[in-house]
Order: C-alpha cells, then structure tokens, then sequence
C-alpha cells in the first residue's frame, strides 16, 4: 500500500453512482491494486452523501461476507450520523 498516496485512496473512494461499488483488478486504476479488489459503500447524512466506507483485499475475498460487513457498518453510520443531525 505504499505505492497508493492518500489523494488517490481518496480519489478512489469517490461515489461512482448509487450504492456499493465493486471494482476488482485492473477496474480500480492503479496499478498497485491490481491483485485486489476495493469494495466502497456510502454512508449518508440526511438526504445528502457524507462519505464512502471502503475494504482493500484480495481477489479471492469471502465477498458476501464483506458486502454484508459493508452494508451493515454503512446502515449503522447512517443511522447514528442522522440521530446525531436531529440532536442538533
């Protein structure tokens, strides 16, 4: 990982549309990564997007357990950034 600089991680992390995002090999655009996969999914605030969530692995990652990590972290930083937004 230390080929990859902090601006493209962030670059990276981008939200490419709706929802979770998997990108395996060549599909992530750096050559470093090209033996991983990056999954991304996004966290919200309100109706708006406040930010992506994302896991750097290997090709022959256990996706459906990743993916359900993913959803459930990113349900939960929803849940709590709109609990706290309402506090306000």
């Amino acid at each position: 990982m230390d080929a990859v600089q902090g601006d493209d991680i962030a670059d990276l992390m981008r939200p490419r549309g709706e929802g979770m995002t998997i990108r395996i090999g060549g599909e992530i655009g750096v050559s470093a990564l090209r033996g991983c996969t990056m999954i991304t999914a996004p966290y919200l605030v309100g109706q708006g997007h406040a930010g992506s969530i994302a896991v750097i692995g290997p090709t022959r990652m256990a996706y459906d357990y990743t993916i359900a990590v993913l959803e459930t972290v990113s349900a939960e930083l929803t849940r709590l950034l709109k609990v706290e937004e309402e506090a306000l």
